[in-house]
């Protein structure tokens, strides 16, 4: 499963930590984030006005993010949520995802349609979409950029949801900023679909 904490960090902060072997580090001063996060909530512990045991909990959260970066947990699941189960387990379950795209992409493109049809008000329900999208990026676009015309492809007749999921791809993420830049892939190449950008996606690529 993709690491979404570090979704909607900018490339300057990604870029300063790094794993050494199964632990995670500030790149700089070499610090490790697990001893730092621990110190750190130790010393507020009793400064804040919060009960010790509400600050330790979110100590614990912390530390179980970062043991789960460094490979020292099991990997982290969505809950199950009623309406999109099938969305969940691609999110859980990166080879089942997989086996769908490449198996038969209209499918998956088929799943991200009747979501968008659906139109859910319930933010975990977006928030797990958004999150699909992502594992799109980063297990399929990532290694094939141009499968990306298989969903422009198939979105033809709708522009308004092709607008859509296109800016969440490129807008709201560094992954597909870093992407592009590693690959040297230049946008201007792909009209067909630059020209769903808005403003601010532009903006960032310079489109």
């Amino acid at each position: 499963m993709t690491i979404y904490i570090l979704n909607f960090i900018n490339e300057e902060t990604l870029a300063s930590f790094a794993l050494q072997g199964d632990t995670l580090v500030h790149t700089k001063t070499n610090i490790q984030v697990a001893h730092y996060f621990a110190c750190y909530y130790d010393y507020y512990c009793e400064q804040l006005a919060i009960t010790p045991a509400h600050l330790n909990a979110c100590k614990n959260l912390t530390l179980t993010l970062v043991q789960t970066i460094e490979g020292k947990r099991n990997k982290l699941t969505m809950p199950a949520a009623q309406g999109i189960e099938c969305i969940i387990q691609l999110i859980n379950d990166v080879d089942a995802f997989l086996q769908m795209y490449h198996g038969n992409s209209i499918v998956f493109f088929m799943l991200i349609e009747d979501f968008l049809c659906h139109q859910s008000a319930m933010p975990y329900h977006n928030h797990c979409f958004d999150m699909l999208l992502q594992n799109y990026v980063n297990y399929i676009l990532a290694f094939h950029f141009e499968e990306m015309n298989k969903l422009i492809d198939y979105f033809t007749e709708q522009p308004l949801y092709c607008k859509l999921i296109i800016n969440k791809l490129f807008g709201y993420t560094i992954f597909m900023q870093k992407i592009i830049k590693q690959a040297n892939i230049a946008l201007s190449e792909y009209p067909r679909l630059t020209q769903f950008f808005e403003q601010e996606t532009s903006d960032i690529y310079q489109a």
